[in-house]
C-alpha cells in the first residue's frame, strides 16, 4: 500500500503529461502543422571558396535568407560561379565573364533574375546556343577585388569578353573601414563549413512530430532575427558611414582624391591586363537613387 501511495501521484502526473502532449500534438496537427516540404527552412549556405573558377562555394542549391523579408534562390555551379548550368567547353560558344559587386551577383534576386542571366537569355533568343554568360559577381567587391579575381581565376576561364559592373559605391568601398569588411582576402576567409548529413532521429521528428516542427520554426525564426541583428551591426559600428559615402561619391569627391586615383589606376591595370590578352571589356554603370536631384538634392 505504501508503494502504491507513492506511485499513484507519479502515475497521475505522467498520465496528465501524456494527455497534454497528445492533445497539443493533435491540436498542432489540426491547426498549424504542414509537411516539412513546406515548413522546412534551409540553413544559410552562402559562403566563399578560394578554389574553382568563382569565389562562391560550389554546388549551392538553397534559399538564402540573409534578410527574412527578402529570401532569394541561390544556385552555383561546380566551379563556384552563380550559374545554373555548368561551363560549356565548346570552343564555338562565345564566353562572356561578368565581374562586379552585388549588382552583378544579384543580391536579393533569384539566379535567373540577375543581369548576367538576363543577358544570356536575350542572347539565346537572338542566336541560340552561341553564348554563355558567367556570373562571377561578389557582394562588396570593388575594382581591386575584381582585378585580383581576374588574375587569380577569371583569366583561366579564357573569356571572349569581360563585363565589368560598376556601381557608385565602388570608390567608397576602397576606404579603410569598408576594406576591413569586404576586401577579397577578408571575404575568402569567410568560407562556410560543409553541411553535415541530416540526423536520422531529427529527420523522423521533423517529418512525423508536429510539435517538433513547430519548435524548429520558432528556433529558426530566432536564428534569423540574430542574423539580422548581426548584419545591422555593420552600420552602427561605422559612425557617419552614409554621410561618408555621399561625400566621397557625390558631394566632396575632391576631398577624397586619393581614393579616386586608386580606382583609376587599378581600372587602368585591369584594362591593360585584358588588352594584353586581346579580351574586349564592356563597362556597365549602375546609377544610385541618391543621384536623383529631386529626391535627394544631389548634383546632376
Amino acid at each position: 500500500m505504501t508503494l502504491f501511495r507513492w506511485l499513484r501521484p507519479l502515475l497521475i502526473i505522467l498520465g496528465l503529461t501524456a494527455c497534454m502532449l497528445t492533445g497539443s500534438e493533435l491540436l498542432a496537427r489540426a491547426l498549424l502543422w504542414r509537411s516539412s516540404a513546406l515548413t522546412d527552412r534551409v540553413e544559410v549556405a552562402f559562403g566563399y571558396s578560394p578554389g574553382g573558377y568563382g569565389d562562391l562555394l560550389p554546388n549551392i542549391n538553397s534559399v538564402e535568407r540573409l534578410y527574412p523579408i527578402r529570401p532569394y534562390f541561390l544556385q552555383t555551379s561546380s566551379v563556384g560561379l552563380r550559374n545554373t548550368e555548368e561551363l560549356n567547353d565548346d570552343p564555338a560558344v562565345f564566353r562572356i565573364l561578368a565581374i562586379g559587386d552585388s549588382f552583378t551577383y544579384g543580391f536579393y534576386v533569384h539566379n535567373q533574375e540577375a543581369f548576367p542571366a538576363r543577358l544570356q537569355e536575350r542572347l539565346h533568343e537572338l542566336l541560340p546556343g552561341q553564348f554563355q554568360v558567367l556570373n562571377a559577381g561578389i557582394p562588396g567587391y570593388t575594382i581591386t577585388d575584381e582585378l585580383s579575381y581576374l588574375e587569380d581565376k577569371g583569366l583561366r576561364l579564357e573569356p571572349d569578353l569581360v563585363i565589368l559592373g560598376v556601381y557608385t559605391n565602388d570608390i567608397f568601398d576602397l576606404s579603410p573601414p569598408m576594406r576591413q569588411y569586404f576586401a577579397r582576402e577578408v571575404v575568402l576567409g569567410q568560407a562556410a563549413p560543409a553541411a553535415a548529413a541530416p540526423d536520422a532521429l531529427r529527420t523522423f521528428l521533423r517529418d512525423q512530430v508536429a510539435l517538433y516542427s513547430l519548435w524548429r520554426n520558432v528556433r529558426y525564426g530566432f536564428v534569423e532575427w540574430q542574423v539580422e541583428q548581426q548584419v545591422a551591426q555593420i552600420i552602427p559600428d561605422l559612425p557617419g558611414i552614409h554621410r561618408l559615402y555621399e561625400d566621397i561619391t557625390f558631394l566632396q569627391p575632391q576631398a577624397h582624391q586619393p581614393l579616386w586615383d586608386e580606382y583609376e589606376q587599378t581600372l587602368r591595370r585591369l584594362i591593360a591586363t585584358l588588352a594584353a590578352r586581346n579580351i574586349p571589356l564592356v563597362i556597365v554603370a549602375f546609377p544610385d537613387l541618391s543621384q536623383h536631384p529631386a529626391a535627394q538634392n544631389m548634383p546632376d
